[in-house]
């Protein structure tokens, strides 16, 4: 059976530095597809990570961008195996 998993807010250093150079006011992501080989989940409210070692497909990415507020990004990945 799949797994189906959401990332909660995520590092994302190269898009900040993006929105920066480009002084954007709003901007958004509205998806993207990828694969991963390996994923570190951040459990909301709780100090732990789960690192996980296989192969996953993203499945949605999507989050919001401005140079005047905090940056939220989501990730969404399914394993098939």
């Amino acid at each position: 059976m799949p797994i189906l998993c959401s990332l909660f807010p995520i590092p994302y250093s190269l898009l900040i530095n993006v929105v920066k150079q480009n002084t954007i006011q709003s901007g958004f992501i509205l998806t993207a597809v990828g694969s991963l080989k390996q994923a570190n989940l951040r459990f909301a409210n709780q100090n732990t990570n789960q690192l996980l070692i296989e192969k996953f497909e993203i499945v949605s990415l999507v989050g919001t961008l401005s140079i005047h507020s905090v940056h939220w990004v989501y990730l969404t990945f399914v394993n098939f195996a």
